[in-house]
């Protein structure tokens, strides 16, 4: 069984996640999970954690199911350009791939010599695009404060916004969350 295993924060989901991967006798899958840190949980049991959705690959068809603290919903069958396939055409490239944090440079005078300085950010709450592969030994998570930061406050540009939004892990994370986004707003996804 091949599979890519999304970052796991919910226990109960991740358990879930493995029991019908199992029961479903898949025979490769990827599990997308957006996880934001700091965020306050809601009210909802159901809702206390971000869902996992889990493309699944079995007898030549790839369909995505959503699985919550309550649910796993109906497979939904996939075309042929998904996620997906997406992620098993580009692997090589995309576990190789940095996203780099934003960062620039600037030359300042400092005691009769030019200093070159560098300028970074970081945030301690953000978003994570996750992705793990436990068969090819990868653990992807993508910061999209790292993936989309464009302009510092004084103006200066990050020099890696061009270079982190030309990657295949952006490409593959806008595929996803596109798709995610379009069953979600049709409400394709229906409980089981």
């Amino acid at each position: 069984m091949n599979f890519i295993v999304g970052h796991i924060y919910a226990q109960e989901i991740d358990d879930r996640t493995k029991a019908y991967l199992i029961k479903e006798q898949i025979d490769s899958f990827v599990i997308y999970s957006e996880y934001y840190n700091g965020m306050t949980p809601p009210f909802d049991s159901c809702s206390n954690e971000t869902p996992q959705y889990a493309f699944i690959h079995k007898r030549g068809e790839t369909s995505i199911v959503k699985i919550d603290a309550c649910n796993i919903y109906m497979p939904i069958k996939l075309s042929v350009n998904n996620p997906f396939e997406y992620y098993i055409n580009n692997r090589d490239s995309i576990h190789k791939e940095v996203i780099k944090p934003p960062r620039y440079f600037y030359k300042r005078k400092k005691f009769f010599k030019t200093v070159l300085m560098e300028v970074s950010s970081s945030v301690s709450h953000s978003c994570f695009h996750t992705f793990k592969s436990t068969t090819f030994k990868t653990d992807i998570a993508v910061d999209t404060y790292d993936l989309t930061f464009k302009i510092f406050d004084d103006g200066h540009e990050n020099i890696y916004y061009d270079e982190n939004q030309k990657t295949k892990t952006n490409s593959l994370i806008k595929l996803t969350t596109a798709l995610i986004k379009q069953l979600e707003e049709e409400k394709r996804f229906t409980k089981n």
